[in-house]
């Protein structure tokens, strides 16, 4: 593909020095989208700040034509996150892209909008003034007007990490888009999102919001009569505090219900040690000097007093008054949390982790259940999940993209994944497939990740985003070829965002897992829209469950390659060639 991520560094640390990783380095998204409306899957991927959105369009047999003229030869001013997009009416594409400023006194975070049909390329005006930088975008008909609306969560705040980042709703009004006050002030507090999905958690035809918050919980909302009601302590997914970096949804035991895969930072690091008495974060300005404060502090199991886990010399050369309060070492090391911090200090707010376990929560109708993910999941942070039937044995199997870098100057890098496939067992579970065996083996750092059958073959392949190094593009060459399903929704979604499908070898034989149309997969980046299902004994039966609620059966012919779909029409089949 020859693509290379560019990128130029953000000094974090000048604002706040005692930064335990940079916010500056999300890293790319990337999206799969049919933006030229022929039929086929392009490659849209963000910049980092000097460099130019990366769009390859596809021609459907696996080849790329890199596009660089007009629309896309813009420098970026400043980092692009997340892409999503889709299509709200024929031969017509909304594309959607995040842009994030880090560092400085101005702030221009926003979201640009491209407007791509016959007729041209148009930009639309952006949607700026967004406080927070940007973690993720994610659409769903929430209204069920028909309309996608876009739920937009703020990452972090520049220089006031790790205060909550305020997230928005975007209510679609035709071709605007409106900022709803009711999600605006529930969502005030909604912690520090770093990915977020639509999902259809309780089968009742209308999306709930899942988001992934670093220094908090995977949280679960529902709207309910215009007001949004956060599920997350209902569903038992509050115990689980910890740096959640990416989120999915998929039907990992097969019984048409949704469940959650969420990514944390692992337990390969410095921190593990420490969980069992919860790794901490007081932040606030201590010293009155301007600048906001993050300490880190952990419980030492010894002296059963929580203490600071950063050394004296870093420390002090944020908070100079600890030169004052410690004549030497020996006095720091002695010292509690308490002990720290100015005389006279105002209580100052703070924050918990307890897990830092990759896991699937599995969906038991009201209650998840937790599952670690296996030891390879966990050998560094999981900082992107893509879900889909890599080997076509109608399981859902699962991606994930790993390592992180942009460390605080202590710590040595995250980087013992090489991006890891997990094939579903079809019961919740997972095994490791080794990079030598599935082919998957990247080094360095890796982000967005996101599924398409880009060459049209029946078998989903797989692009990787890597922050400063070029993009890694898969073909898959060696599952079981499926059907691919193509989807022609009504005005304002004829992508058909919203909705599910299942899949069966016959009408005897129970239905497969469920699968989603999204818009915004997670971790910043989004799947095809074109679906490619599998069965053990083939696919006889396809089940679809369109945004709202309503459900069609439908027979498929045997040797289909592919079927289009249309509310209350009859399918279009194309047989597969010989």
């Amino acid at each position: 593909m020859n693509h290379l991520h560019i990128d130029q560094v953000d000094d974090d640390g000048s604002a706040q020095p005692l930064l335990p990783r940079r916010i500056s380095s999300p890293g790319p998204g990337l999206g799969w989208l049919d933006i030229n409306s022929d039929g086929h899957d392009d490659l849209v991927i963000p910049s980092g700040r000097g460099g130019r959105l990366g769009v390859f369009l596809g021609n459907g047999r696996g080849g790329f034509q890199a596009m660089s003229a007009g629309a896309w030869s813009d420098i970026a001013a400043m980092g692009q996150t997340a892409v999503m997009g889709w299509s709200p009416e024929p031969q017509a594409f909304l594309l959607w892209v995040g842009h994030a400023a880090f560092c400085g006194s101005a702030i221009t975070n926003k979201i640009s909008r491209t407007h791509i049909w016959p007729g041209g390329i148009d930009p639309l005006p952006p949607i700026d003034g967004l406080l927070a930088t940007l973690g993720a975008l994610a659409a769903a008909d929430v209204e069920g007007d028909g309309d996608l609306d876009v739920f937009v969560g703020g990452r972090a705040v520049p220089g006031r990490y790790p205060e909550s980042a305020p997230s928005i709703l975007l209510m679609a009004e035709g071709h605007q888009w409106t900022q709803e006050p009711a999600a605006s002030g529930a969502w005030q507090d909604m912690g520090l999102v770093t990915s977020a999905v639509w999902s259809d958690l309780d089968n009742d035809g209308t999306p709930e919001l899942v988001v992934a918050c670093e220094w908090g919980s995977v949280r679960v909302w529902k709207r309910e009569r215009g007001q949004w009601m956060e599920l997350t302590k209902s569903l038992g997914l509050d115990r689980f505090r910890g740096w959640w970096q990416s989120v999915s949804t998929g039907d990992f035991d097969g019984d048409g219900r949704l469940d959650i895969v969420a990514g944390n930072w692992g337990l390969n690091n410095k921190y593990h040690e420490f969980i069992e008495g919860g790794v901490r974060l007081v932040h606030g300005d201590v010293d009155s000097n301007g600048t906001y404060d993050v300490i880190e502090a952990v419980l030492d199991p010894r002296r059963g007093r929580v203490v600071p886990f950063r050394d004296r010399r870093t420390l002090s050369r944020a908070m100079p008054h600890l030169n004052g309060l410690f004549a030497d070492y020996r006095g720091f090391a002695k010292a509690g949390l308490t002990d720290i911090l100015p005389a006279g200090s105002p209580a100052i707010p703070e924050l918990r982790v307890d897990t830092l376990a990759s896991m699937v929560f599995l969906n038991r109708g009201g209650q998840f259940v937790p599952r670690v993910l296996p030891a390879e999941a966990q050998f560094s942070p999981a900082m992107g999940i893509a879900v889909a039937d890599f080997d076509g044995d109608g399981r859902e199997d699962l991606f994930v993209s790993q390592n992180f870098s942009a460390l605080d100057p202590e710590t040595s890098r995250e980087d013992a994944g090489r991006g890891l496939l997990l094939r579903g067992e079809g019961d919740g579970r997972f095994t490791p497939i080794r990079g030598q065996d599935s082919g998957l083996m990247i080094y360095g750092e890796q982000r967005g990740c996101a599924v398409a059958d880009y060459d049209a073959d029946g078998r989903p392949d797989l692009a990787v985003a890597q922050p400063g190094g070029p993009t890694r593009l898969f073909r898959n060459q060696a599952a079981r070829p499926g059907v691919r399903v193509r989807f022609d929704g009504p005005l304002g979604n004829v992508s058909s965002v919203g909705a599910k499908l299942r899949v069966a070898p016959s009408p005897d034989v129970p239905l497969g897992p469920a699968r989603e149309i999204r818009a915004g997969s997670g971790c910043g980046s989004q799947d095809s829209v074109v679906q490619v299902v599998n069965f053990q004994g083939g696919v006889a039966r396809l089940w679809i469950q369109w945004p709202g609620g309503k459900v069609e059966e439908f027979s498929v012919p045997t040797n289909t390659a592919e079927v289009l779909v249309s509310p209350s029409k009859k399918p279009r089949f194309t047989p597969r060639s010989r």
